[in-house]
């Protein structure tokens, strides 16, 4: 799908998509996103309200303690996923 092509009058009205796509990317040369360099945290997705992180539930100061705690199990389950493949990423191109 083409979404700009020479004749096309409302690019302007696509700017805020590619600056939101832009500013949530990490970048190759500092392997941040632009919007964490300026605030210092991630950006939270519209997704994550759907699925909602630990993080979301801080702000609503959500009190189901069962439910934050099995959440934060499943982020550091993650992290751990996460860990590995980086190191296996690392020692695949060491190698």
């Amino acid at each position: 799908m083409k979404i700009f092509n020479e004749n096309r009058k409302d690019w302007d009205v696509h700017i805020p998509f590619f600056l939101w796509e832009y500013r949530t990317t990490c970048t190759n040369s500092t392997r941040q996103t632009p919007f964490r360099l300026v605030y210092r945290q991630e950006v939270v997705m519209p997704m994550e309200y759907i699925v909602p992180i630990l993080r979301i539930y801080v702000v609503i100061e959500m009190e189901e303690w069962d439910i934050m705690e099995e959440r934060l199990m499943q982020i550091l389950e993650l992290e751990e996923d996460r860990f590995l493949v980086v190191f296996h990423q690392q020692v695949q191109s060491v190698a």
